[in-house]
């Protein structure tokens, strides 16, 4: 390479995953703040400026060499672009030719109040990105990345509205593109048992003969029953019930299918049938995502469970998983009965909004 530059600093890890364990090493210091030593002004800034800086250069380094392809390729510079590049396997299938990054990155640029280019972002977003390319994408990795991307978005940019100082022109296009791609992921749900299969082409769905797809017949428990935060943001801003219908249906599968004894779920499950493939380390993604009472009721005895069971020693279970995404907080109880605005009040007392 000599001395070219490398659009990501070389020799460090994913800028992504950088920036996520900063930000939720931030997050989680203000949160517990009644429980441990609180964060020292001096540390916050030091933390908020590295966060910022490797933002800039991540996103900045996107949009010279890569956009408006998927993903950037940090070594050489380039965009990558599904079909012109080796193939990479399961990983692939997120790209989806929708400037993936891009979308990916929206709500982030509020957060980081950088107003002029997330319009600038939304723009763009609305000018270039197509949600109907002939191409097999994971129904998971499209969800959580591209719906929920435009969802967080299309919140963000309607609070601006709202303000009365930017987006004045914005006319509720990107929750018109959401409920464009839900419909596009919607097939995947035309299964037996309700839970989607983890592909879906979005030009021709799944059972078409043009799908290239739909002979799958195992899924992850996250791949099914994580569906319902986006699905359910996206009824409720719509109006349209379908979505939300179809993800707590598969979300209600699981829960139905857990194991007795322990209220816990498997990792992989069959979509026809819905019997578990693989039971393994005990898992279950759960979200309280509404006020519904067999959903927080489950969520309450998943969590009991959890600690109480008796783990074998040579498990290791990992308690939770959490990625701090406002597209992640539009649909949680709490917001649920609190305006967004109160969600980004408590961002900015660490100083990133």
């Amino acid at each position: 390479m000599g001395a070219k530059l490398f659009c990501w600093p070389q020799g460090s890890p994913g800028i992504a995953m950088m920036l996520r364990a900063l930000l939720l090493t931030g997050l989680f210091s203000w949160a517990n703040g009644q429980e441990g030593q609180a964060m020292l002004p001096e540390e916050k800034s030091k933390i908020r400026d590295q966060i910022v800086e490797m933002f800039d250069h991540a996103y900045g380094s996107y949009m010279k060499y890569a956009y408006p392809a998927d993903e950037l390729m940090p070594l050489s510079c380039r965009g990558r672009v599904r079909g012109l590049e080796p193939n990479r396997g399961d990983i692939d299938d997120s790209l989806g030719k929708f400037s993936l990054t891009l979308i990916d990155t929206l709500d982030t640029l509020v957060v980081l109040n950088k107003l002029d280019e997330f319009e600038d972002a939304v723009r763009r977003t609305l000018r270039d990105v197509r949600l109907d390319n002939d191409v097999v994408v994971s129904v998971f990795e499209t969800n959580i990345r591209v719906l929920g991307g435009l969802l967080g978005a299309h919140t963000m940019a309607d609070m601006l509205r709202q303000r009365g100082e930017r987006m004045q022109w914005y006319r509720d296009e990107l929750l018109h593109m959401a409920k464009e791609l839900g419909n596009r992921l919607l097939p995947a749900f035309n299964t037996t048992s309700g839970l989607p299969y983890p592909r879906v082409n979005l030009r021709y769905g799944v059972l078409n003969p043009m799908s290239r797809t739909g002979t799958e017949s195992d899924t992850c428990t996250a791949c099914a029953g994580t569906m319902i935060l986006e699905f359910a943001a996206l009824s409720r801003l719509s109006g349209e019930a379908v979505f939300e219908e179809n993800a707590r249906k598969a979300l209600d599968v699981l829960w139905e299918k857990r194991q007795r004894g322990s209220d816990l779920v498997g990792t992989v499950i069959n979509i026809h049938n819905g019997d578990w493939v693989r039971r393994g380390e005990p898992e279950l993604h759960c979200h309280t995502l509404s006020r519904s009472d067999n959903t927080h009721s489950a969520a309450q005895t998943t969590h009991t469970r959890l600690h109480q069971h008796t783990w074998p020693p040579t498990l290791t279970f990992k308690k939770s998983k959490c990625c701090w995404r406002i597209k992640h907080f539009i649909t949680s109880h709490h917001v649920m009965t609190h305006p967004l605005s109160s969600f980004i009040s408590a961002i900015s007392h660490f100083q990133y909004y």
